[in-house]
C-alpha cells in the first residue's frame, strides 16, 4: 500500500521498489540465496529473476546442503546470467557434481574461484574452461599436495580470454615436481596480464610459465623461489611494469641475478625479505642495481625482517634509506 502526503510518496511494500534498486541490492547477495528467497514470491519476481540484465554471483559451500540444492537449480536454469562462481568443496562426490556442468553455456561467466577441489576433478574442470567465451579471472586455492602442477598450467595457459590468474598451493617445501611446459609453437597464446604465483617454484619454473605470457604487466611471486644452476638467459617481459617478490630465503646475489635477467621497464618494485641477510641493507649495492637495471623505477616498497640485537648497526639502516632517496630523486 502507498501512503501519499502532499507531494511526497512513501513506499511500504518491497514490490514497489524499482528494478534498478533490486539490481543494486542483489549485487551484494549470493545468487543462490536470491533464487531461494524470491523465485516463488510472485509473477513479477519470477520474470525479474529470468531477466538477462540480472547477473548472479554464486558462492557455494558443499557442506551447506540446502544452498547446494539451490546452486544446482541456479546453474541448470540461469547459466546465461551467472557472472562469477566462488566454489568451496571438501566432498569428492559433490565436487564432481557441481563442477561438471560448467561449460560453454555459461556465456557471461567472468570470474571463477576454486577452493579445495581434488586434483583430478580440477584437471577435468580446467579442460572444459577453454570453451568459456568471457572467463577473465581464475583463482585456484589447493589445500592438498598437487603433483599435477604442470598439467594444470598447460590447461590454464591455453585459456583464450584469461587475464588474471592466482594459483595458491598449500605447500611450503621446495617443489619436488617442476613446472614442465612444452615450448610454445610460434606465438604464446596466453593473454594473462596479472599473475600471482603463490606456491614454491624454481627459477626455471618461473621462466617456463612466463614464456607463455607476453602480455604480462604485473607479476607477484609470493612464496619460496629456488634458483637453479640452469638459470634462463633472460625473462622476456617487455610489458611488465609491476613486480612483487616475497622471498623468505634467497640471498641478495640471487635476487640481483633475477633482476639483471628481467628484460622489462619496471615502474614499481615490491620486495619482502624474511631472511637474516644483511646484504639487503647494503645501500651501495642497491644504488648500483637500481641505476643500472631499473632506471625507470618510480616506486620501491621494501620490507626486511631481522633479529634485533644490542649491537644492531642502525647507521647502516640510515645510510640505506638516504641513498635510496637520492637514487629515487635522480631517476
Amino acid at each position: 500500500m502507498n501512503l501519499i502526503d502532499g507531494h511526497h510518496q512513501s513506499i511500504n511494500h518491497i514490490e514497489n521498489l524499482s528494478n534498478e534498486i533490486f539490481y543494486e541490492i542483489f549485487d551484494y547477495l549470493n545468487g543462490c540465496a536470491i533464487n531461494q528467497a524470491f523465485e516463488n514470491l510472485n509473477h513479477r519476481f519470477q520474470q525479474f529473476l529470468q531477466s538477462p540484465s540480472l547477473l548472479l554471483k554464486l558462492r557455494i559451500n558443499s557442506q551447506s546442503n540446502e544452498l547446494y540444492m539451490h546452486y544446482k537449480r541456479t546453474i541448470n536454469f540461469n547459466q546465461h546470467q551467472i557472472l562469477s562462481i566462488n566454489l568451496l568443496t571438501v566432498n569428492r562426490d559433490i565436487g564432481i557434481i557441481i563442477t561438471s556442468p560448467i561449460n560453454s553455456s555459461f556465456t557471461r561467466l567472468k570470474s571463477l574461484t576454486l577452493n579445495g577441489i581434488e586434483s583430478d576433478i580440477l584437471l577435468l574442470l580446467l579442460s572444459h574452461l577453454a570453451s568459456l567465451p568471457r572467463l577473465f579471472s581464475l583463482l585456484i586455492f589447493q589445500w592438498i599436495k598437487l603433483d599435477e602442477l604442470s598439467d594444470c598450467y598447460v590447461l590454464i595457459l591455453n585459456l583464450p580470454k584469461l587475464k588474471y590468474l592466482k594459483f595458491f598451493v598449500n605447500e611450503n617445501q621446495p617443489p619436488n615436481v617442476t613446472v614442465s611446459l612444452p615450448i610454445p609453437a610460434y606465438q604464446p597464446v596466453s593473454r594473462i596480464e596479472f599473475l600471482v604465483i603463490d606456491h614454491p617454484c624454481t627459477s626455471q619454473d618461473l621462466s617456463n610459465i612466463i614464456s607463455y605470457t607476453p602480455h604480462l604487466s604485473r607479476l607477484y611471486v609470493t612464496r619460496q623461489l629456488t634458483i637453479k644452476e640452469n638459470f634462463p638467459i633472460s625473462f622476456p617481459l617487455s610489458n611488465l611494469t609491476k613486480l612483487s617478490f616475497d622471498l623468505p630465503s634467497i640471498s641478495f646475489d640471487e635476487f640481483e641475478r633475477i633482476i639483471s635477467k628481467i628484460d622489462a621497464k619496471l615502474k614499481v618494485l615490491r620486495l619482502c625479505i624474511m631472511f637474516d641477510n644483511r646484504a639487503y641493507l647494503d645501500a651501495r649495492r642497491w644504488e648500483q642495481l637500481i641505476l643500472y637495471y631499473l632506471p625507470g623505477l618510480e616506486k620501491f616498497y621494501f620490507k626486511y625482517f631481522d633479529f634485533i640485537a644490542q649491537n644492531l648497526e642502525t647507521q647502516r639502516h640510515s645510510e640505506f634509506f638516504t641513498i635510496l632517496n637520492r637514487t629515487s630523486m635522480d631517476t
